[in-house]
């Protein structure tokens, strides 16, 4: 019986921490964004299929610059190829993500991860409705996500030729200076664990009696 309630409640424990559901929000701060400077591209610690990084220019059928028509088209992005995806982390715990977003189309997904190896799921973003997708409707957007949760690694894949994406950032917009963020799921996670340990407690108890 013991090891039946100590399955339930583990059972019960592992499920709560890994379903946390947030409304995710996604702000278009402008179309045809031009930032003028050199662009941050960092590289995936993890990658299935074809990304290409520090690309400049476009190629008909393969990918486009998010540049392409502005005052700097030479500056490089990155590009995720269609049936591809990398993993990228961020150093620690962050809540806000930010990106220049080319040609953005229907096809594009961004997922975001509680922990730094992309397992443990905080739910996902493709363009959809967000803006017109591309590539006849914007060159790029320069888009903020937030209300994710507190997030250690994104995923971004492409379904289609392509994802291209410029200045890929992430910040802790909600955390003080100094303080480690606790994901949401923990402390659910540490009740689970709680009632584990009560069930433990009251059969040792029926037993000793």
């Amino acid at each position: 019986m013991l090891k039946t309630a100590l399955a339930a409640g583990f059972a019960a424990a592992v499920v709560i921490a890994s379903s946390p559901s947030y409304a995710i929000t996604v702000t278009n701060n402008g179309n045809n964004y031009d930032p003028g400077v050199a662009t941050t591209n960092p590289t995936a610690i993890s990658t299935s299929g074809t990304v290409l990084y520090n690309l400049s220019g476009s190629v008909s059928g393969q990918w486009r610059s998010p540049f392409e028509s502005t005052p700097h088209p030479s500056l490089l992005y990155t590009s995720v190829q269609g049936g591809s995806s990398g993993l990228w982390t961020f150093g620690g715990f962050m809540d806000s993500l930010s990106l220049i977003w080319g040609s953005p189309d229907n096809y594009n997904t961004i997922e975001f991860f509680s922990d730094l190896a992309g397992t443990l799921s905080l739910g996902s973003v493709s363009n959809g409705s967000i803006i017109p997708p591309g590539p006849n409707a914007i060159q790029n957007a320069l888009v903020t996500i937030t209300a994710i949760g507190f997030f250690q690694s994104v995923r971004i894949s492409s379904g289609q030729n392509a994802f291209e994406f410029s200045n890929l950032t992430a910040s802790c917009d909600n955390c003080a200076p100094g303080e480690t963020p606790i994901p949401g799921a923990l402390p659910l996670f540490a009740g689970g664990l709680g009632v584990i340990g009560l069930l433990t407690r009251r059969y040792r108890r029926k037993q000793a009696a």
